[in-house]
């Protein structure tokens, strides 16, 4: 297991998950596929090979989809952003910073008009938690807000150091500390309390069978507001046909929590009142 755990993770897109993380994803592999079992001591078998790929796979659908090339940039990026003398050159590194992901240079074009929105609903946070942040609390110049704790979680190593960077940069009006977590696994209710949660497309990649999870969340998370957000897209790109999530709108009315939907081209934003 360990040996088939780190081929997985030697390709570069996986090199910095958690091991715990790797693990489930092979252990999941091996339930669906009972009958590749065998193969797990024969490295040069057809068998052991597919292991490892189905395995990419799963962690590529769950954890890659969102990355693209370019992330290495990140660190001369911040370099550049620790020298910055005015507004506008702050403001265009940032913008350099948020074309490294897929979900932050998606939302470039309205990440203002986004936070605007949200904010004129929960009003504006002097705290944030950011479940399966990626690079989202790069975005915080857009948000228009005052001195601010933020909490930023993901499961991508090299992402955690890069955000724990950034908020040094950043300095006083950002007070903001990034950690390591499995969301998979994590107790909800040991995170810090919060004004706002964010939660931006990470109810779609944990919800594989049910909506257990994504209710466990909800309730657990110390916020006065949750903003859960869900792509209009498919992975492929394409519009999805029936983009709005019926099952949240459901299970929110079911446990009483008061919502109201923002709608943008690419993405739905649940602001949700607890």
């Amino acid at each position: 297991m360990e040996d088939i755990i780190e081929k997985v993770k030697k390709k570069s897109e996986f090199s910095q998950l958690q091991y715990d993380l790797v693990k489930d994803k092979l252990d999941e592999t091996l339930r669906q596929n009972p009958s590749l079992k065998k193969f797990l001591g024969r490295e040069k078998s057809e068998g052991h090979n597919k292991i490892i790929k189905l395995t990419r796979e799963k962690l590529h659908r769950a954890y890659g989809v969102f990355q693209i090339e370019g992330k290495v940039g990140a660190s001369r990026l911040l370099e550049k952003l620790s020298k910055v003398k005015t507004e506008n050159e702050l403001l265009a590194i940032h913008d350099d910073l948020l074309k490294l992901t897929l979900s932050t240079k998606e939302r470039l074009p309205c990440y203002k008009k986004i936070y605007e929105k949200i904010f004129e609903i929960t009003g504006w946070p002097k705290s944030i938690i950011d479940l399966g942040c990626g690079f989202n609390p790069m975005s915080f110049p857009l948000m228009g807000l005052g001195e601010v704790d933020y909490y930023a979680y993901d499961i991508n190593g090299d992402d955690i150091k890069i955000l724990n960077e950034y908020f040094k940069i950043m300095g006083d009006d950002l007070n903001g500390k990034a950690a390591l977590i499995n969301l998979e696994k994590v107790d909800y209710k040991t995170l810090p309390k919060a004004d706002v949660g964010f939660l931006f497309k990470v109810f779609d990649v944990l919800d594989r069978k049910d909506h257990k999870k994504s209710e466990e969340i909800i309730k657990s998370l110390d916020c006065k507001w949750i903003i859960a957000s869900f792509s209009t897209q498919t992975v492929s790109g394409k519009k999805m046909k029936h983009p709005h999530r019926g099952w949240i709108d459901k299970m929110l009315e079911r446990i009483g929590y008061e919502f109201k939907i923002i709608e943008f081209e690419n993405e739905i934003f649940y602001v949700i009142k607890k």
